[in-house]
């Protein structure tokens, strides 16, 4: 997909417009008035003398009444007209061939009503409606018969996006739950020392003794968990920990420990039999981890984009199982684990599809630049999603939410049908994606069939648009 090239450079976010070029040095015809006191003409010239603008002035020196300005040449380069100063009424500019370019009003400065703007072969390119300099209506822009955005703005603020609500939830009200979910004081993103960036070598990484009860940790872990679910919109109010759920997890760890490694279902090292089928049905029932402590495995388990994993993203798809309901943590020196395999929750509300990153805002503390990106499909709305037909298409959007240059290049991509939790998965993996505070992308997902429509593909589409939710609430 090319870049759309728009010849005018106007910010769509309501700036008021349309400024004619820098003044040249003005050349004062004189006061059209009878007693000298009346508007005076004032006309610009080219160094040629050729005319480049005509225009009054007040008698405050402000711009009143019909404005025109010329190419070099002598072809009509802009029709307006202002009062006291600011555009007023009808706007036109035009080609140096004489073809229009712009056609829009001001209101006192403003936008106001109609705005199209065409290209030199007087195709419009552009379309869109204003009120009081704010965008406030439909906005669309083109590229030949192409339609390149479909926009609709209600007093400045986008509200469709390609025939999609772009922002499911508020920014404001994302912030206050995961605020609540974490609790006050809570680190909102994983510490330095696990992340694997420099820390204070003098203080090194906390050790077990240093750390907070077990009970405590567990806790937080749940805590992370549900913030997880909240941001992609699965049920995560009630959730629990469950104490028999609870001594599994720990109990797993601990014969993962034993063995040296990850294992879900591993032969008896020497245990006493129902300690080791006890233990066995922690790891056998559970994600498990090495590395990480117990408080924020679930980060590494909502990654799951290693080359062991990525093909599946197993760990992620029972974090996001939408009937779990209670879980349980462990932990053993450096190996943890969750319990994954719940289903007690009786009603699930009804949903079309998670997407993690989810769809609107996307908090870059819960999200990296190589986690693969899912969407599991809920057999409710959608036909299995089929190998080779499903194409995943990630395109970086500008700061007007038009598209910029090709979709990214995926370096990965796998269908599942058969995975665990959310099923119909569809998995990918952008290259140079930025995942940092204002990076925007719009998702397609073609090759989709609806339920019972065998053959006949639906749209997918969203946007995700990456945030800091510890940044104070920018009113959306």
């Amino acid at each position: 997909m090319r870049r759309l090239v728009l010849l005018l450079a106007l910010a769509l976010s309501g700036a008021e417009g349309l400024a004619p070029v820098a003044w040249a040095q003005e050349s004062p015809s004189g006061p059209t008035g009878a007693d000298g006191s009346g508007p005076r003409e004032v006309v610009e010239t080219w160094p040629d003398g050729a005319e480049k603008a005509r225009y009054a002035l007040d008698a405050e020196g402000r711009r009143q009444g019909p404005y025109e300005e010329r190419y070099p040449g002598g072809a009509v380069k802009v029709k307006a007209h202002y009062e006291a100063d600011l555009l007023s009424g009808a706007y036109t500019s035009f080609f140096e061939s004489g073809r229009r370019y712009v056609e829009c009003f001001y209101k006192a400065g403003k936008l106001h009503n109609d705005y199209t703007e065409r290209n030199d072969r007087s195709e419009v390119v552009l379309k869109a409606r204003y009120r009081d300099g704010a965008l406030d209506g439909r906005l669309e822009a083109f590229e030949g018969k192409r339609t390149v955005t479909s926009q609709i703005w209600l007093k400045g603020e986008l509200k469709q996006l390609n025939g999609v609500e772009p922002y499911p939830k508020p920014l404001g009200a994302i912030r206050e739950k995961v605020g609540a979910i974490l609790g006050p004081g809570a680190p909102v993103r994983e510490p330095a020392w696990y992340r694997g960036e420099e820390f204070d070598p003098a203080k090194g990484p906390p050790s077990a003794k240093a750390r907070a009860p077990i009970a405590e940790r567990r806790d937080m872990a749940l805590r992370r968990l549900k913030a997880y679910r909240c941001l992609l919109g699965i049920p995560y109010e009630d959730m629990v920990l469950d104490e028999t759920f609870n001594a599994h997890c720990e109990a797993g760890a601990k014969l993962c420990e034993r063995i040296g490694r990850l294992d879900h279902t591993p032969k008896n090292p020497g245990l006493p039999e129902d300690e080791y089928k006890f233990a066995y049905r922690g790891t056998s029932s559970s994600n498990l981890s090495m590395g990480p402590p117990v408080e924020w495995s679930v980060d590494s388990y909502m990654d799951d984009s290693d080359p062991s994993n990525i093909d599946r993203i197993g760990h992620r798809a029972w974090c996001m199982n939408p009937r779990m309901l209670r879980t349980g943590f462990g932990e053993s020196g450096i190996f943890s684990a969750m319990w994954s395999m719940d289903g007690s929750r009786g009603k699930v509300p009804d949903f079309d599809l998670i997407a993690y990153p989810a769809r609107g805002w996307m908090p870059v503390e819960f999200f990296g630049d190589r986690h693969a990106w899912s969407v599991s499909l809920n057999s409710s709305h959608f036909g299995p999603p089929k190998k080779g037909k499903v194409k995943p298409r990630i395109t970086r959007l500008d700061e007007r939410y038009f598209p910029v240059g090709e979709p990214l290049k995926l370096d990965y991509l796998n269908v599942k049908n058969d995975s665990v939790g959310p099923k119909d998965l569809v998995i990918f993996r952008p290259e140079k994606l930025e995942v940092k505070p204002g990076a925007r992308y719009w998702v397609e997902l073609d090759g989709v069939e609806g339920r019972g429509k065998k053959g006949k593909s639906v749209e997918v589409n969203y946007l995700v648009e990456f945030v800091a939710v510890e940044a104070p609430t920018t009113g959306r």
